[in-house]
């Protein structure tokens, strides 16, 4: 099975303008380019907080429906700055035609979870939320953390998926275990909640993907476990790595990836 990891899209207009034109015509190429199995869009599809924003990414998702491929959702932290919140959204994507099906679907204060079976793989959706009270970026809550270990059935091997990175980004490429670009701080929590370290020792999902920064896109093997960074998607958005996925092949061997760049 092939997954194309898309994050950071940051649309800001719909019909699409300017730069997000840009965005959605990389998006059709590379679908056309990869014919992946399904599309993984790890957050920050759009900005919010511009005028109209609930319209922009409801269009938004009527074109990724349009692409005719699978697709599985989480949101990033600038997907509900506005008056709306993530409950608002998952209504939005109850209407698309091509989003996968949520196994296993719980909401924990607004943040959904789910799954979805790869054979022999399970793939986890986990919406990493946006700010805590202090205004930092969001940690994970204990009870996401529980709620997703009781999905776990232990012989799967997991896949999980969300927008913000943990800690242990920060740790991997500190240590040295790091490749790829890693041209900016990794902005993980202020507030380590244990998700890293509760997914080593107590589950079968060893593989992390994320995206949020959009000049990082490294690959660490840490302590056991795979952390990815996506490849920046969105050109309406800060980055001087250019634009492109992360392809992710599911095989009998493991897991494999590697970030295709959108060709000049």
């Amino acid at each position: 099975m092939k997954l194309m990891q898309l994050t950071d899209l940051h649309f800001g207009s719909y019909p699409f303008k300017g730069e997000d034109r840009r965005t959605a015509s990389m998006v059709r190429h590379m679908v056309w380019e990869q014919k992946p199995d399904m599309l993984v869009l790890t957050g920050d599809l759009h900005w919010s907080l511009e005028e109209g924003s609930l319209s922009i990414v409801s269009g938004v998702l009527d074109f990724f429906d349009s692409l005719d491929t699978p697709v599985a959702i989480v949101w990033g932290n600038h997907d509900s700055e506005n008056q709306y919140d993530r409950r608002t959204l998952n209504a939005l994507v109850s209407r698309m035609k091509n989003h996968v099906a949520k196994a296993g679907r719980c909401v924990i204060e607004g943040r959904e979870l789910y799954f979805y079976d790869a054979a022999p793989y399970r793939l986890y959706f986990l919406d990493s939320g946006d700010y805590d009270r202090d205004g930092n970026y969001a940690y994970i809550y204990e009870e996401q953390i529980q709620a997703l270990l009781s999905l776990d059935d232990g012989e799967r091997e997991g896949l999980l998926f969300m927008h913000i990175p943990v800690e242990e980004y920060n740790q991997a490429k500190k240590a040295g275990a790091a490749v790829g670009h890693q041209d900016e701080d990794v902005c993980s929590p202020k507030k380590n909640t244990g998700l890293f370290d509760t997914l080593r020792g107590k589950s079968a999902i060893h593989h992390i993907f994320v995206g949020h920064d959009h000049d990082n896109d490294f690959f660490a093997d840490y302590e056991g476990m795979h952390l990815y960074y996506g490849r920046i998607s969105g050109y309406n958005a800060y980055g001087e790595l250019p634009r492109g996925v992360r392809v992710i092949e599911l095989t009998e061997d493991g897991v494999e990836s590697r970030v295709v760049e959108e060709k000049p």
